[in-house]
């Protein structure tokens, strides 16, 4: 009930210091994915959208992370005990990126997407080594 409280609040307070007429909000499954925004007769799609998605699940032999980012970011790999495993630096855009993951054992990992210091994203991933 808190997150639906969250939700109704957060569209209330942008719906007022926003021009409704000229504005329509974008849902898909309840998340809020961005604003489409009507001018002159003409669209002006200002839908921004971050999208990140890792897969297969669980990895075994590679993983590739899948993504549309409007802006270039980085990608951080941890054990679960810390040690940091990746850091990779992607550039934005609608693409997928191959990473290399022989030397990962089985295991859950955590994984951090970030733009400068703020962070995008967080999860885990699970790796599964078939001997």
């Amino acid at each position: 009930m808190r997150y639906i409280t969250y939700i109704a609040n957060y569209c209330y307070n942008y719906l007022t210091n926003t021009n409704i007429a000229n504005t329509r909000l974008i849902f898909k499954s309840g998340i809020f994915l961005g604003e489409l925004s009507f001018h002159d007769r003409s669209i002006e799609d200002t839908v921004r959208q971050e999208m990140f998605k890792f897969v297969p699940v669980p990895a075994s032999e590679y993983l590739t992370l899948m993504y549309h980012a409007t802006a270039d970011f980085t990608v951080q790999i941890y054990t679960v005990t810390g040690q940091k495993m990746a850091e990779i630096n992607m550039k934005g855009g609608n693409t997928g990126q191959y990473i290399n993951i022989d030397a990962y054992t089985t295991g859950i990992y955590y994984y951090e997407i970030m733009r400068g210091k703020g962070v995008l994203q967080r999860g885990n991933l699970s790796i599964v080594k078939y001997k």
